[in-house]
Formats: structure tokens, C-alpha cells, sequence
């Protein structure tokens, strides 16, 4: 069932979320919502402070800022610069990914602030000599002060052993086709609507 009540239609069914300091930032962030379900619902920038985030996001916290079909890189903790091994604020994404990996990943920034729902996923890294780290990162959204757009994503990545994956229980995620997985690195993605966590890959 739906937040409504309407039945889920085939392959929305639910699956288990966010773990670790990914479920910590996206429990804060719902607290900060409003009520109706839209992109006016979703907090705006003055409600995210790294002073009363959860402690234990602070050294893996993000801000990105949609300007027009770019991500700009508008704040990134010292622990995220140092796994991707240099500094990302002030870039654009399209700068800091390779450019057969950038699509992909734009696509899940493009459906948290088209939609103004969080996308959770896990992947390795897209930069070029950093491909072998992997990580979990949930992409949350957010609206400028006043506006009533969704044009920024704030979040936190989480670096992890690959064996980490297994412990997400998303079924089928290892199995998922290894053509595309090759191609970018994504090993999970889940999308939060309607009051529960549904399978990316299908959707």
C-alpha cells in the first residue's frame, strides 16, 4: 500500500533502506519536512546547519546546487575530498566523473530534484584513478530559502569495503546486469515515494 492507500503497483514493492550514517542524515531530513507529499514539502537550505545535522554525518556531508542541466559542488566534507583524492568544491560534476560514468550518476540527481524525492544508491567512485573505492550515498532534496524549486542535494557518502554491499538487502542488487555494472559502477539504487524505499533499477 501507498502513503494513500492505493495498492503499489507490480515491482514498487518495498525494500529495506538506508543504513548507517545514510539512515542517520535521511531521518533528520524527514523531521525537517513538511506535510503534503511535493517539493514544497522538502526543507530549504537555511534548515541544513552542520551544527545540528546528526554528529555523526559531519565529516561525510555534502550541498550540491542544480544550476540549469549542471550540478555545482558547493560544499564537501574533508573526509569526502580526501577518499576522492582532491578538491571538489566549487567543481561541476561533469568535471570530477568520467565521462562514461557522468550519465548515469546525473540521472540520480536529475530524479531527486525533478521529483524532490531522495535516491539512495551504491557505487565506486567515478572519478579515474579512484574507481576502485566504493560507497553508499543518499542524495536528498532541498529547496533555495524562499523558492519553491528543488535545486539543491545534500547528503553524505558512505566509503565502504565492496564486501559492504552485502549487507544492503535490496534483492537482487548483486545480480543486477554486469554490462551496466561495469559501466558505472552501480551496484544498488533505491528510490524513496509514497512513504517507502522501491527498487531504482526498475523504476
Amino acid at each position: 500500500m501507498t502513503s494513500s492507500g492505493k495498492p503499489r503497483a507490480p515491482g514498487l514493492e518495498p525494500v529495506a533502506g538506508p543504513v548507517g550514517i545514510c539512515a542517520d542524515i535521511f531521518d533528520h531530513w524527514r523531521g525537517l519536512c513538511g506535510t503534503g507529499g511535493t517539493p514544497a514539502s522538502v526543507p530549504t537550505r537555511d534548515q541544513i546547519d552542520l551544527l545540528t545535522i546528526p554528529k555523526s554525518t559531519r565529516e561525510h556531508f555534502f550541498l550540491i546546487e542544480r544550476r540549469d542541466d549542471r550540478y555545482l559542488v558547493r560544499l564537501a566534507s574533508t573526509r569526502l575530498i580526501d577518499n576522492m583524492g582532491a578538491e571538489t568544491t566549487g567543481k561541476y560534476l561533469d568535471q570530477l566523473m568520467r565521462p562514461e560514468v557522468y550519465p548515469a550518476r546525473r540521472a540520480l540527481f536529475d530524479r531527486c530534484t525533478g521529483e524532490g524525492v531522495p535516491v539512495y544508491y551504491g557505487a565506486t567512485l567515478a572519478a579515474a584513478t579512484r574507481e576502485h573505492i566504493a560507497f553508499r550515498r543518499i542524495l536528498l532534496p532541498m529547496r533555495g530559502t524562499g523558492g519553491t524549486d528543488v535545486n539543491l542535494v545534500c547528503g553524505v557518502m558512505d566509503f565502504v569495503s565492496a564486501i559492504g554491499f552485502s549487507d544492503v538487502p535490496v534483492a537482487g542488487a548483486m545480480d543486477r546486469p554486469t554490462r551496466e555494472n561495469r559501466t558505472n559502477g552501480m551496484v544498488f539504487r533505491l528510490i524513496f515515494k509514497d512513504g517507502a524505499w522501491i527498487n531504482g533499477f526498475d523504476n
